[in-house]
């Protein structure tokens, strides 16, 4: 179900000019930024009382992150269509 939704909503925005999707982007990074200092306050705020392992030992959950990585290819389309002839 919620590939279904993913792909409802992105595939529109992936099929359409560069230039009349820009604001999607402009707003993801708008979120990103506040996201990321929403963070990095809270990290400075309350820190860490216990040191975090550079590999952990579950990688039940690894799957969606992978899977998250390949986002960017709804871009592809776009940029196809974007794509002069004569450009290789």
């Amino acid at each position: 179900v919620g590939y279904c939704i993913t792909c409802l909503l992105f595939v529109p925005l992936g099929r359409g000019q560069l230039k009349e999707t820009v604001w999607v982007q402009i707003f993801s990074l708008l979120v990103f930024v506040l996201l990321l200092s929403v963070f990095v306050w809270e990290f400075e705020w309350r820190g860490l009382d216990y040191s975090v392992p550079l590999v952990g030992r579950n990688f039940s959950q690894l799957a969606g992150v992978v899977l998250f990585n390949f986002a960017y290819t709804v871009t592809v389309p776009s940029w196809l269509c974007e794509k002069k002839p004569e450009v290789s």
